[in-house]
């Protein structure tokens, strides 16, 4: 190992043929190296102890290129590489344009970070603008409820990196089952996430890919804290600055970026240009989800999801069963218990109608801001009139009866010992 020479034309051949090996399976891999390698036993040898070196920081001491770092890292077989002043721990998941790790920087500050990369190889016109455009996205967002961009840089090798803000967290649903939390509880984390796109739409931007997985909570001294994550396809509304950056094709053909389960109509035809409100619908799919545990549109087999085109055809031409009934039909096959029953009671009524207005499939007729849901959200939760539900005298009536229980009780107390 101590004579490798990671310089000059030998470093781009061994980097050249290590990565070229990445692309074939285990079986045919060793027959391309002899074949590839046929006049450079050294090379042969070297590219095979690269690929096998697996965790072993004897590799990592040698000047490797650090193409030849982050490719193996994308392809699960090292950790440890580092990247300006961040050292990679280990791999936190994959993406469609990139790989995110846990990362550490030691010096001038110890902390961690959530670094992602783009892939090697990926490095389309559409993948570097997404990129770059991810980077612009976050320098513009500065909120307690979104994970923010800490550092950012592109290597000598070509290697882009962002450094984000780690959370060391759950999704959201996951962490509200976990922890057993009630409507209250729900509806509070719920409204943090709102607080979080509400300030991006401020700053004109649109998230486009709401959903309970980019919604993480974490554990904190002030209690749970709620962070948005992963902008990786938001739209910047400021058209001057966004054509600017922008490809002459954004997206390839037959291809939508964002989770088809949680896209607006206009968002998974493809053929108008989206506003905020199409985030209004994603987190009207997000609450129903958290709700009820269910996503809005499943196919008859008790919970399966849809294929994409009878994806599509739903959204576009059904209305969600109302939260209320789908807990029921996703209750026991022998009958509603009662658990069920009381959180059907709970959601009739309100949130019902709250739900199926953010998810109201013409975009006029749902809540036209995230400001709009969150204002129906706090009126509920302190028993004043929504906006979502039509206008009554007998509504207003049990909302104001809601609001006083005390005295409500107090005065039926009374009226009970007069007579």
């Amino acid at each position: 190992m101590s004579g490798w020479s990671f310089t000059g034309s030998h470093s781009e051949e061994l980097q050249a043929v290590f990565l070229e090996a990445l692309e074939f399976c285990d079986a045919e891999r060793e027959q391309f190296l002899l074949h590839r390698c046929q006049k450079s036993p050294e090379l042969l040898q070297q590219v095979r102890e690269l690929l096998s070196a697996g965790d072993r920081p004897s590799i990592l001491d040698q000047q490797l290129p650090e193409a030849v770092l982050a490719q193996s890292l994308l392809a699960g077989g090292m950790a440890q590489a580092r990247f300006g002043h961040w050292q990679v721990r280990r791999l936190l998941g994959h993406g469609g344009m990139g790989s995110v790790y846990l990362a550490e920087q030691e010096q001038p500050v110890q902390r961690l970070a959530a670094l992602k990369l783009i892939q090697l190889g990926q490095e389309s016109d559409e993948s570097l603008w997404r990129f770059q455009q991810e980077q612009q996205v976050l320098a513009r967002l500065s909120h307690p409820h979104i994970a923010g961009l800490i550092d950012a840089a592109v290597q000598p090798s070509g290697v882009s990196w962002l450094a984000m803000e780690y959370v060391d967290g759950r999704q959201l649903t996951d962490w509200c089952r976990a922890r057993g939390c009630d409507l209250r509880e729900r509806l509070r984390l719920f409204l943090q996430c709102c607080e979080a796109v509400r300030h991006a739409h401020q700053n004109a931007i649109i998230h486009r890919d709401l959903k309970p997985s980019n919604i993480l909570v974490a554990d904190t001294r002030e209690g749970p804290m709620v962070k948005v994550i992963d902008f990786g396809i938001a739209r910047i509304l400021d058209e001057s600055q966004d054509s600017q950056r922008t490809p002459s094709r954004r997206t390839r053909a037959g291809f939508l970026p964002g989770t088809p389960q949680y896209m607006s109509p206009e968002q998974l035809c493809g053929e108008i240009p989206v506003d905020i409100r199409t985030d209004v619908y994603s987190l009207g799919v997000v609450l129903y989800v958290l709700l009820t545990g269910s996503e809005p549109h499943i196919s008859e087999n008790r919970g399966s999801s849809l294929s994409r085109m009878s994806l599509l055809q739903a959204v576009l031409d059904q209305d969600p069963a109302l939260p209320s009934q789908r807990v029921l039909q996703q209750s026991s096959a022998g009958g509603a218990d009662d658990t069920a029953r009381l959180l059907a009671r709970r959601l009739r009524g309100d949130l019902d109608a709250i739900v199926l207005k953010a998810m109201a499939r013409e975009r006029d007729r749902r809540y036209q801001s995230v400001a709009e849901l969150m204002s129906d959200l706090q009126c509920h939760l302190s028993d004043q009139p929504i906006l979502a539900r039509p206008d009554s005298w007998w509504y207003r009536l049990r909302r104001r009866i809601l609001r006083n229980r005390g005295l409500v009780s107090a005065l039926a107390a009374v009226f009970l010992a007069l007579s």
